[in-house]
């Protein structure tokens, strides 16, 4: 089994998560529409849960949240706007992105919750497993094999890849960062497929095959991103200027690289060569990720706290 594809051009290790102190209680609006779009979710994926039940975890879990030491923090506002873009986004392979980040998060709530026999957490992982799990939360879901058995039935005989082969001969953590986003993948490949010459085909089906990144033009296509390290760290969700404007907190955790997981290093690496040559790095949100990280240092060399998202990774996922 090949062992390159997007992993070969992303040499790098270890996460470091950021905190976000809130400045303000998740409002019961906001709530109730967490609520709503968390159950439509789960049932969507073919699960089975009472909605009240959902109402009653999630509202115990927003509590403990909105009453942390250092004042309320956003995983509830993040969770409401990452459950709302994975049912509407505009973007295709971003509402499959949405989808992975909601249960992220809801993993991080049932953590500082230590809400650990959550109903709602485990009818999301009834209708949906996690067949590899690279930290709670984060993984290669059946959804994303069942994604990719879609994706290669496209062109038989194009892809010979299996996804659960392909993780289990990776030997560095980063390698596995792609296949977590399978489903978002594929999604983004269904909605453009008729758009796509043969060429452009075969390269969106062999994407565990390949050795080569593919082109640039291509991932826009798919993914509606500039970079495809971006989107594989969810860096740079691809959304409307609406959904962005609407989605403050999940932009929040996107932008200081939350979901990046072992790619953090790399962002680091990239953003600080930018900063020393005074340009934007690898993209256009660049310059702007540094002064980003750059804050969020200083807020921590000033607290001593990196505070509850942050401290969720670093306590249980080892970052």
């Amino acid at each position: 089994m090949r062992r390159y594809l997007f992993p070969i051009a992303i040499t790098c290790a270890v996460s470091a998560s950021p905190a976000f102190a809130g400045d303000k209680h998740i409002t019961p609006e906001d709530a109730d529409i967490a609520v709503t779009a968390v159950h439509a979710l789960i049932e969507a994926q073919g699960g089975s849960i009472d909605k009240e039940t959902v109402r009653t975890e999630l509202d115990a879990m927003f509590k403990i949240a909105d009453a942390g030491a250092n004042g309320p923090n956003d995983l509830p506002e993040g969770l409401m706007q990452a459950a709302r873009l994975a049912i509407a986004a505009d973007n295709p392979a971003s509402r499959g992105v949405a989808l992975d980040c909601t249960r992220d998060i809801l993993v991080a709530l049932t953590i500082e919750a230590k809400a650990e026999h959550s109903k709602t957490l485990a009818a999301w992982n009834a209708a949906d497993p996690m067949i590899r799990e690279r930290v709670p939360g984060q993984g290669m879901a059946q959804s994303d094999i069942d994604a990719f058995e879609r994706l290669k039935a496209r062109m038989p005989g194009v892809a010979h890849a299996d996804a659960v082969e392909f993780w289990d001969t990776q030997d560095k953590e980063v390698n596995r960062m792609f296949p977590t986003k399978l489903a978002a993948w594929e999604a983004g490949v269904a909605e453009v497929w008729d758009e796509l010459d043969d060429s452009e085909r075969r390269i969106v089906v062999g994407v565990l095959d390949n050795k080569e990144v593919p082109p640039k033009a291509l991932i826009k296509k798919v993914t509606g991103a500039d970079d495809i390290l971006a989107w594989i760290a969810v860096v740079n969700l691809p959304l409307t200027k609406d959904e962005r404007k609407a989605s403050p907190d999940l932009v929040d955790f996107a932008e200081y690289t939350a979901f990046a997981g072992p790619l953090q290093k790399r962002f680091q690496e990239i953003i600080l060569a930018a900063a020393r040559n005074g340009g934007g790095g690898g993209g256009g949100g660049m310059n702007e990720m540094f002064w980003q990280q750059y804050r969020l240092n200083n807020w921590s060399a000033m607290t001593g706290e990196m505070y509850s998202w942050d401290s969720y990774r670093y306590m249980t996922q080892g970052y």
